[in-house]
């Protein structure tokens, strides 16, 4: 019976659920076809097969899974449907979303069909175990691909397989003839990720070449990287939609073409594990839509009990725990930025000033760099740098075209000042790294500067586009301007300069970034666009050539800007250990100490702020120094049982002292007085009543 309009909010109560719950709006196709046509208003309409198999051999759509393959249809249209009871239809952005979340709760089953037994039980055998469990597994990672289906792990079992099974000589002939866009390339971040999955350096071009022999790498602007939709195809066959979704990238196995580059130890992570995890509207949905398989008991199908599914919707998951950046210790910070300033007294214009000449005759003879005369290149680089140890234009060009050098001898050779290029290299991760410490801006913000815009005209100002501030400006970013120290300034016009000089002789693309070095094989082909790759490579290069500290298990202590951000705080809560009060009031060109403060404590985002205070107090208690925090020094006692801090991991401490600070139980701010020679300040800690041991 048609209901009138005024009485149209009844029909979901009138209706039979065997109706209503086998038609919506999206589903172009009969409930009972084996592929489902359907459309969100896209403009083609999409497809779904349910024609897969199950761990039996037997397929969905046998007879004998017949109420198992109506349980999943209706399921899936259930959880798109309106759940308040009101009759209104929700949208459908909101239907395709929820319709995207049961189905990749419906390939996991399918996929783990040999756990859960839906061949024999259909989704009555899920219980509160089982759903507890799938859960637990999404709120680990951020990304459903990998919580759900452990995709980076799978693409490379799968690799690992396939190279097992390939001719090993026919591997070895593609790449040492190379085709196309493939590429032998190996970064440090490639041989970082590699090793965290146990994969050797010499192994990642036989994995990338397996792939591509096999037809499983597509081509992408600059290289090759694996077709994830034809491996899913094969990784996952018994699955409705995630064998046909693109999906993350494992960069180890992509061949890309940018300059080839090594670092001499592995790098100590920049994070600690990853805790990324789904934010809480996420988690909720899913949970949302596990708790609608109840419905199905309105129709007689098999379901997991009301008693479960209720369970399972009050469970109260982790969400929005991110990983904290690992601690980069002050005195490595400290040693490094001390190098960098004096590299760029000592050497700065006359390394960029060689470089130049040779760039210049180079253009003017229509040669690579590499091939200039020696005796035009001797004159070029003069005595003073012929006596700092200079002999090559590029140590990659001269280990290519002479004597190959090992690994040892490339980095003696670049400690000894002996490549021009890697000098170059140097003084740009120099000034990156001067730039990052005291500007503390994002990693993003600094790739980004441009030739004669990233300092205004009286010099004294940085300016940026903030990467956290497009919202209401169609996608631009806002133009922001922060007072720079004096020698960060100096060095980025030394490099304005030298940027200019390239781009007006034609050396190369026009480039318009700051931080763009010359490309280090030497040839004419400078990179026109600014890249994290490139910007990452000038710290590693710097971190190498002034060696940078060890670690306990080997690692060097390769920089990253946002481990800088907080190196800004720490300069302050340091300056009264080394060159006294007013070397910071100079550098940040403040008169009082409360203002530099106040500038900092505007400058830097809270959780930054945080994670400097909580490293500042963990390394002095580390040396014992407790006096000043007495009470806060009998919390991490009672939480470690020593009172000898020395014994304590300092990231350890760091991390209880930073869990302190977001629980509130404990403040650490300046306290700021008149002392004898003017403002003085003191760090102070302050621990609540109610302040508790963690842990």
């Amino acid at each position: 019976m048609q209901l009138p309009a005024e009485l149209q909010f009844l029909e979901d109560y009138l209706t039979d659920p065997n109706d209503q719950y086998k038609k919506a709006e999206w589903l172009l196709s009969e409930f009972d076809s084996p592929t489902w046509e359907y459309s969100f208003d896209f403009v083609t309409p999409n497809f779904l097969s349910w024609d897969v198999e199950l761990s039996d051999y037997s397929l969905l759509t046998d007879p004998k899974h017949c109420k198992l393959l109506q349980s999943l249809k209706c399921w899936l249209i259930v959880s798109t449907l309106p759940t308040s009871g009101t009759g209104f239809s929700n949208g459908l952005t909101t239907q395709y979303r929820s319709f995207i979340t049961t189905l990749l709760l419906i390939d996991y089953l399918l996929i783990n069909d040999d756990r859960f037994q839906l061949h024999r039980f259909g989704l009555a055998g899920l219980n509160s175990d089982d759903l507890r469990s799938i859960l637990e597994s999404l709120s680990r990672n951020a990304r459903t691909e990998e919580s759900l289906f452990n995709w980076r792990q799978r693409i490379l079992d799968f690799s690992l397989d396939l190279l097992s099974k390939s001719c090993g000589e026919e591997i070895d002939e593609y790449l040492s003839r190379g085709t196309g866009h493939f590429h032998n390339n190996v970064s440090p971040d490639d041989e970082d990720e590699a090793s965290s999955f146990g994969i050797s350096r010499e192994m990642i071009p036989r994995l990338r070449a397996t792939l591509d022999l096999h037809g499983l790498m597509r081509v992408v602007k600059g290289g090759k990287v694996p077709n994830s939709i034809a491996i899913s195809e094969q990784v996952f066959p018994r699955s409705l939609r995630v064998k046909h979704t693109d999906k993350q990238r494992l960069s180890f196995l992509c061949s890309f073409s940018e300059d080839f580059y090594i670092r001499e130890y592995p790098s100590v992570p920049v994070t600690t594990d990853n805790n990324d995890v789904p934010a809480k509207t996420k988690t909720l949905k899913y949970q949302s839509v596990l708790y609608s398989m109840g419905a199905l008991h309105e129709l007689g199908l098999p379901a997991p009990t009301i008693e479960d599914l209720v369970e399972v919707r009050k469970l109260d998951l982790p969400h929005e725990l991110m990983g904290r950046y690992r601690t980069l210790p002050s005195s490595v910070v400290f040693e490094v930025f001390k190098d960098s300033v004096e590299f760029h007294f000592q050497f700065g214009r006359t390394v960029l000033d060689a470089y130049l000449r040779l760039a210049i005759y180079s253009v003017r003879n229509d040669c690579l760099i590499s091939e200039v005369p020696k005796p035009i290149f001797d004159r070029a680089i003069g005595s003073e740098l012929h006596e700092l140890g200079v002999k090559y234009v590029s140590l990659l060009s001269y280990s290519r075209s002479q004597n190959n050098l090992s690994k040892e001898e490339y980095f003696k050779a670049l400690r000894a000042n002996q490549g021009l290029t890697e000098l170059v290299l140097v003084y740009f991760g120099a000034a990156q790294l001067v730039a990052g410490s005291l500007s503390a801006r994002r990693s993003g913000e600094l790739v980004d500067l441009k030739i004669g815009s990233a300092i205004d005209r009286s010099g004294g100002w940085i300016i940026f586009d903030n990467r956290k501030s497009s919202r209401s400006l169609m996608g631009l970013r806002a133009q922001e301007a922060r007072p720079l120290e004096p020698i960060s300034v100096k060095m980025i016009q030394e490099l304005e300069r030298f940027q200019r000089v390239l781009n007006r002789i034609g050396y190369g693309p026009k480039c318009e970034y700051v931080f763009v070095p010359p490309n280090a094989k030497n040839s004419k082909q400078r990179a026109a666009k600014a890249s994290a790759y490139l910007f990452n490579r000038n710290l590693d290069i710097l971190c190498d050539y002034f060696q940078t500290d060890l670690n306990a298990e080997g690692k060097r202590y390769y920089i990253r800007q946002h481990q800088l951000r907080r190196f800004f705080a720490l300069l302050f809560f340091y300056s009264r250990s080394f060159g006294g009060l007013e070397t910071l009031q100079w550098m940040l060109g403040h008169t009082d100490l409360s203002h530099v403060w106040h500038y900092i404590s505007e400058s830097i985002g809270g959780e930054v702020l945080r994670s400097a205070k909580s490293q500042f107090v963990a390394e002095s208690l580390h040396r014992n120094e407790t006096e000043t925090f007495k009470e806060l020094a009998a919390l991490v006692e009672a939480r470690y049982g020593t009172d000898d801090f020395t014994l304590i991991d300092t990231e350890e401490m760091e991390d209880y002292i930073a869990d302190l600070l977001e629980e509130g139980d404990i403040e650490i701010e300046p306290e700021f007085f008149q002392g004898p020679d003017g403002e003085d300040f003191k760090v102070v800690v302050k621990v609540k009543e109610t302040a508790k041991v963690i842990g």
